[in-house]
């Protein structure tokens, strides 16, 4: 059972992510980079799933202070950038960063599922 951030500015994704993942995890939820840096201050995580695009704190601020964890946790960056405007190197910005994974919005649960299939602390079951 994985501890789990969630981190997005609109409200009903963290609800979704939540209400998919918390039979199986731990989950946290944060409707703002904000409450998400508050969360990441105060408790320890094994992966941490963010928004990119943000007002205030954005999810840049979020992986640069995951960056300076130990233990380090993982990242799965959430972008509905791409549908928005072209931004083919967010991938590379993000792999730069130390992100694990990016999903671009709108994805299916199905796919997040399959994203954390890949950590041996998330695998189902």
């Amino acid at each position: 059972m994985a501890r789990i951030l969630v981190i997005d500015d609109e409200p009903e994704i963290v609800s979704m992510l939540e209400m998919a993942l918390s039979d199986i995890h731990h989950v946290h939820p944060a409707n703002s980079g904000r409450a998400g840096l508050s969360l990441l201050r105060e408790h320890t995580f094994d992966l941490v799933i963010t928004d990119i695009f943000m007002p205030e704190v954005d999810g840049f601020e979020i992986i640069m202070k995951v960056n300076t964890m130990y233990p380090r946790p993982h990242v799965i960056a959430m972008s509905g950038f791409s549908a928005k405007v072209k931004f083919d190197c967010l991938a590379d910005v993000a792999a730069a960063l130390g992100v694990d994974q990016v999903l671009y919005k709108p994805f299916s649960i199905n796919d997040l599922l399959k994203t954390l299939s890949r950590y041996e602390y998330c695998a189902e079951g």
